[in-house]
Order: structure tokens, then sequence, then C-alpha cells
């Protein structure tokens, strides 16, 4: 029979061994679910990483959309300018030259005073034909100004401060001593397009009666900052439902890696910075 200093070591040995099978199960338990866990994240962040992807993708097929259909949208405008100017225009003068030749064959015709009236309205249809003229050109030249194509952005751009500060009455001063501008057609575009918007939007909402236009190239871009002393627009406002003009001016940049900055204060006016790559793509 076993002494009790033995059955004392033995029960000891059992429960030691107990006890470490026990931590053992307890250890292999926790580093199972431990396991399962970061299973479980790592699937987790794989699917936040293609959610994230595809979201990208998205994006960058929306932002490819968006480029594509803006290209179309201009060329359409250039067809639609070019028809209006070369067919509208031409017929226009050829009526006027029409009414002008009818009138001259009245006037040297002899007759009792009878066509007078006749040619008091000839004389009417002809300013007509005039004024018909003037708005074709304005109408075409806003579909797809000449300028921008055959003399570049920078001109373009002087040529929009002009009839901007005429057709509103608002002054704006234009600093520029860029050279020529190594810029493509889409990127001029883009440029040209937001700095219409940004005219319009300091016509319709800024309060201002003055504008700064400073254009110069710098580390390799091309930067245009518009500042009015209009009252400044507000955060709401950036930020807002109605600011789709705005977000429309920072994605026309985002597609050719450029961006479009906006701050106002209140009271002294707001400042539009464009900056877009220059550099044939």
């Amino acid at each position: 029979m076993p002494s009790p200093d033995t059955q004392l070591l033995f029960a000891l040995i059992i429960g030691i061994f107990a006890l470490l099978l026990l931590s053992g199960i307890f250890v292999g338990t926790v580093l199972y679910h431990q396991k399962r866990f970061i299973k479980s994240q790592n699937e987790k962040l794989k699917i936040l990483e293609e959610s994230e992807r595809q979201m990208k993708d998205s994006r960058d097929q929306l932002r490819g959309l968006s480029a594509h259909l803006q290209t179309v949208r201009e060329e359409e405008r250039t067809n639609i300018a070019r028809e209006i100017h070369d067919e509208l225009g031409q017929l226009l003068t050829v009526m006027k030259m029409d009414i002008a030749l009818a009138r001259k064959k009245l006037l040297s015709s002899k007759t009792d005073g009878s066509a007078e009236p006749v040619i008091a309205d000839l004389i009417g249809m002809s300013e007509l034909a005039d004024q018909t003229i003037r708005s074709v050109r304005r109408i075409a030249t806003e579909l797809r100004p000449e300028i921008l194509d055959e003399l570049g952005i920078k001109e373009a751009i002087e040529w929009e401060a002009q009839m901007f500060e005429s057709r509103t009455g608002i002054k704006n001063e234009l600093i520029s001593d860029v050279p020529e501008i190594d810029i493509d057609r889409e990127k001029a575009t883009a440029v040209f397009r937001i700095y219409q918007e940004t005219l319009t939007n300091v016509a319709r909402h800024a309060n201002a009666n003055r504008i700064t236009t400073i254009m110069e190239v710098r580390n390799n871009h091309l930067i245009i900052v518009i500042k009015d002393n209009g009252r400044g627009i507000t955060a709401s406002e950036l930020s807002g439902a109605k600011s789709l003009g705005l977000l429309g001016m920072r994605e026309r940049a985002l597609i050719f890696g450029g961006e479009v900055a906006i701050a106002g204060e209140a009271g002294k006016g707001t400042t539009v910075t464009v900056s877009l790559p220059v550099g044939k793509s």
C-alpha cells in the first residue's frame, strides 16, 4: 500500500496534469477563436478593399464618362456654331443683299411715289437683317469662340474678360505676362469653361463691381486666380444643393489632373484658383 507521501505526490501530479490539460484546452480554445477572429477580420478587410476598389473603378468610369460627354458636348457646340455661322449667316447676308438690290431698283424706277412705303419697309427689313446677323454671330461665338481654337487659351481668356466687362459693366482687370501656353485643346476648353462659369457666378451672385484675374504658369501648371470684391461665398453655398455648378468646375479640372479651390470671406469677396497641368497629353 502506497505511503501517504506517495499518495499526495500522485494526487499532486494528477492535479498538475489536469491543470495543464485544462490550460491547454483553454489556450487552444482561445487560439482557435483568435484565429477565426483574425480570419474573419481578414475576410472583412478583403471585402472592404474589394468594395473600395470597385468604388474607385466606378468613380474612374464615371469620370471617364464625364470627360467623354464633355468632349462630345464641345464637338456638338463647335458643329452647331459652324452651321449657324456659315449656313444661317450666309443666308442672312444673301437676304440682306437681295433687300438692298430690291430697294435700289425701286429707287431707280420712275414711280408716282406709291413705292415709298415699300422702300421704307425694305429699309426696316435690312436693319432687322443686320440685327439678326449680329445675333447669329453672338450665339455662334458663345457656343464655341473661334479665338480659342485659332489663337489659344491666353487670348481666349483675355477676350472673355473684355466681353464680360462690356456685357455686365463689372470691371475685369487681367494681369498676365505668360508667353504662349503649351496646352492641348481639351485642357484649354476645360480652363475656358471654368473661367466662364466663374464669371457667370460673379455676375449672378457676388454683388461685385470689380474682378481681378491673374494668369501665370508655375511649376508646369497653368494657374488662374479670379478674385472679386463682392459679398463672399459662404460655406453652406459651397456645399449646398445649389452648388452643382461649382462641382462641375472641380470635375472639369480633376479629369485632367487639376483642381479648383474656392474661398470666400464675408464682405471681402471670393477667390477662385484654377490649377491645371500644361503640356501636350
